[in-house]
């Protein structure tokens, strides 16, 4: 499955920039995009060679316990929760930005708070 690649990136990630004591922040444009995906990772999967044995990939709630953000809201909930005006597609305009801004540099401030 795709997601599980992409997950093991992120955490990849994560787990280099913390090693290296680098503070980080992580956010996704939708929760949506990956509230399926999520779901499906409860579903057992097999390996297979010359016998067949359980995977041992990560659950749902072992990859939010290590990716907790990906079952935050994103920039998309964030707008439309706050009543922010989009852009004729669907894209959130200034307005949206600027109060994902505030949010960005709120976390920032506590992550550094906890940092020092």
């Amino acid at each position: 499955m795709v997601f599980k690649g992409h997950y093991k990136l992120y955490a990849f990630s994560k787990d280099f920039l913390q090693a290296q004591g680098i503070p980080q922040l992580h956010y996704t444009w939708n929760k949506g995009h990956y509230s399926t995906i999520l779901e499906a990772l409860n579903i057992d999967t097999w390996e297979a060679a010359n016998i067949m044995w359980r995977s041992l990939d990560l659950d749902k709630k072992q990859v939010l316990e290590e990716l907790p953000f990906l079952n935050e809201d994103g920039f998309f909930e964030t707008t439309r929760k706050g009543g922010h005006p989009v852009g004729r597609l669907g894209h959130p305009l200034e307005e949206a930005h600027e109060a994902m801004a505030k949010r960005i540099l709120k976390d920032y401030e506590a992550l550094k708070k906890v940092s020092e």
